[in-house]
């Protein structure tokens, strides 16, 4: 027994609330002008949640599972899939950049020809910083048969030790001198994907013991309320730890919250609204900076009070993601079309 489709889906739409979230009160500089719903020990509610919604982590690890999944199934083709992904950036990337030679100049957008190449690629992301992910994320999703193939021949709890053990270094690691990844985009990169393994890993491990097990993880409670207070408590225990060891616990934070969620018995129209978010999150994740920070962001955050700047962007993004998906698909029915011929 696994969790659906649908399941998975609906927490990409979490994750992508988390991202907005995440994005417009994870620092203290950007709450200036917003009026929070209140405060704890002099620091805004909003801050202090945004702590808990880190929604990479949450993106690798349903991607570990659910390729795992394509894995055994042999449905997935990943270079297919990096393909259109990096087409529905670029598409993006020409409708922002267009606009934001208009609006900021063409110093700045498009720029310097390095500039373009580093962007098309993905290795820099200086259009927009918050798609940074998006390069070592396909690295991952396209050697992820491999890491697969490997993680086959071993046992759960070897994966498991040799896969935190790396993730560990690179975190220790990476905090020696950080001034070395900010000047060498491979090693950054190579950074990003090494650290990324271990929350992908914990996704492939959930699908394999799902999966070999055929039910539902034990340590789970049948009980809505229960496992809705479990998802309350995890957050609250991040949080927590946010001056402490944060980082290294997240990966196990986003095992639980996840898997808790997609566990839980929803509502229909619960679902559906989460299932639409996941459906557009990749557009939303895409543009939504775009209106926040570079382009739009008086606009934004002129709403002052921030559950209404969280619903004005959400509704642009939405919005925008809706736009961005049907011109997505036409060009890429058309770009592949042409391929096969």
């Amino acid at each position: 027994m696994t969790f659906s489709k649908n399941d998975t889906m609906a927490m990409k739409g979490v994750a992508i609330l988390f991202m907005i979230w995440g994005h417009l009160f994870n620092n203290m500089s950007l709450m200036e002008s917003v009026v929070p719903l209140f405060k704890i020990h002099n620091e805004n509610i909003e801050y202090l949640i945004s702590f808990a919604v880190n929604p990479v982590q949450f993106f690798l690890f349903l991607s570990g599972y659910g390729l795992y999944l394509s894995y055994l199934s042999r449905k997935r083709n990943n270079t297919k899939r990096i393909m259109r992904l990096y087409l529905h950036y670029w598409i993006v990337l020409c409708i922002f950049v267009s606009l934001g030679a208009f609006i900021i100049g063409k110093e700045q957008y498009p720029g310097s020809i390095q500039k373009v190449l580093l962007n098309f690629t993905g290795l820099q992301t200086s259009y927009n910083h918050e798609m940074w992910f998006l390069f070592p994320y396909c690295v991952v999703a396209l050697l992820s048969e491999y890491i697969f193939f490997i993680f086959e021949k071993m046992s759960s709890a070897k994966v498991f030790i040799i896969s935190f053990a790396i993730y560990i270094f690179i975190r220790l690691a990476s905090r020696f001198d950080v001034s070395l990844l900010n000047d060498y985009i491979i090693l950054k990169q190579l950074d990003s994907i090494l650290t990324f393994q271990f929350s992908f890993t914990l996704g492939y491990l959930t699908a394999k013991t799902m999966r070999s097990n055929n039910k539902p993880l034990q340590f789970i409670p049948k009980q809505p309320v229960i496992a809705f207070f479990i998802l309350i408590f995890s957050v609250l225990i991040i949080i927590l730890l946010r001056n402490y060891i944060h980082s290294i616990f997240y990966p196990f934070y986003v095992f639980v919250f996840s898997t808790t969620f997609m566990s839980i018995k929803k509502p229909n129209f619960i679902n559906n609204i989460f299932e639409n978010l996941g459906k557009r999150s990749t557009s939303i994740w895409f543009c939504h900076t775009y209106f926040c920070y570079y382009f739009f962001h008086d606009f934004i955050y002129s709403f002052k009070y921030s559950i209404l700047i969280f619903i004005i962007l959400l509704f642009v993004s939405y919005i925008t993601a809706i736009c961005i998906d049907y011109l997505n698909k036409k060009v890429q029915e058309i770009a592949f079309f042409l391929n096969n011929q």
